[in-house]
């Protein structure tokens, strides 16, 4: 999966609201989000895969996350 510029940023708060400390891998083009646990790199993007979502939204423990959510799933539905 591609990701643009503004799905990085979001990410990137994201990660930074969970205390996921979060790396890219690949050509800037085709970036892929990943942190680091135990001994092994794992892929993470909670705007693709819904477990890496719910496990955000227990981390953050907010409602703004079920918010900004909703505008992003609405917002990819009209696109």
């Amino acid at each position: 999966m591609k990701t643009n510029v503004a799905d990085r940023e979001l990410l990137e708060l994201a990660s930074k609201a969970s205390a996921i400390a979060l790396e890219w891998d690949g050509p800037p083009d085709e970036w892929q989000p990943l942190y680091y646990e135990g001994k092994t790199y794992h892929y993470w993007n909670p705007l693709t895969n819904d477990g890496d979502a719910l496990r955000l939204a227990v981390l953050m423990k907010r409602e703004e996350f079920r918010l900004l959510w909703n505008e992003f799933t609405m917002k990819e539905n009209n696109a």
